[in-house]
């Protein structure tokens, strides 16, 4: 259960920063940009300003996208022997925080808030500051889980 939710974590957040998508963050804030008159905000209208400033908070993140894109190519995609065999490789080639994840997750989560309301007049209900809590906790278990799981398989290929 704990792999298969870290597996999903990792694959949506590749979504988000994936350069080579259609569907990335970066690419819907472009296309904001180029369309910009073009857009019948039906609330507020987000001005270039808002959107050169958005484009900014999330390329912050470069390295951090970089580590999510490369976790998901080489281990949860596609399983390279060398992150297969040791999944600790993982981590030290590419390495990504709890807060470095959960940073870049909120940070587009305002992106999508700020259009939502220039649309819409409303903001959505975002429960992202009470579950923080729940979600670092979450991927603390499950780094903890892999650490344990990788130590008893080692242990057991010893005796």
């Amino acid at each position: 259960l704990m792999q298969s939710v870290e597996v999903d974590f990792h694959l949506a957040l590749a979504k988000l920063c994936d350069t080579s998508g259609h569907l990335n963050i970066t690419k819907f804030i472009n296309w904001c940009i180029d369309n910009i008159n073009e857009i019948s905000w039906g609330h507020k209208a987000i001005t270039r300003d808002d959107l050169d400033r958005q484009k900014i908070e999330i390329e912050k993140f470069s390295k951090v996208t970089w580590s999510i894109q490369k976790r998901r190519n080489k281990f949860y995609g596609h399983g390279d022997k060398k992150y297969v065999d040791n999944p600790n490789n993982v981590s030290i080639d590419f390495p990504l925080t709890e807060n470095e994840a959960i940073s870049f997750t909120q940070t587009v989560q305002k992106v999508v808030q700020e259009h939502y309301y220039a649309m819409h007049g409303n903001w959505r209900v975002d429960l992202s500051d009470f579950v923080h809590a729940s979600v670092s906790n979450m991927v603390r278990n499950l780094e903890t889980g892999r650490r344990e799981n990788l130590s008893t398989a080692r242990s057991d290929l010893i005796s």
